[in-house]
């Protein structure tokens, strides 16, 4: 084998590893943008996952207000209506 073979073979190489270093760039690349995507989805249900967590405590906190107000309606009508037999009973004797 002579020096121009060699460096025929060592461009060859070259040309080949170029070519195939190209062809894993190419691959990374999808592979890249395949993931900013899924992170962008990803992205997206969480905003929208704590956007619910935050009308989830909303509505508990409403409710909590809610069941406040019905117990204490509920202990005054409970309280007058004591009054009110209590009363009833004391003119009935």
């Amino acid at each position: 084998m002579n020096q121009e073979d060699i460096i025929n073979k060592v461009q060859d190489l070259a040309n080949n590893t170029h070519v195939n270093f190209s062809r894993h760039e190419a691959v990374c690349q999808e592979r890249y943008e395949q993931l900013l995507a899924s992170f962008d989805r990803f992205d997206k249900r969480l905003d929208e996952m704590q956007k619910e967590v935050a009308d989830l405590k909303t509505l508990a906190t409403s409710g909590k207000v809610s069941l406040k107000t019905l117990i204490w309606i509920g202990s005054a009508v409970a309280g007058l209506t004591t009054i009110g037999i209590s009363f009833l009973n004391y003119l009935g004797k």
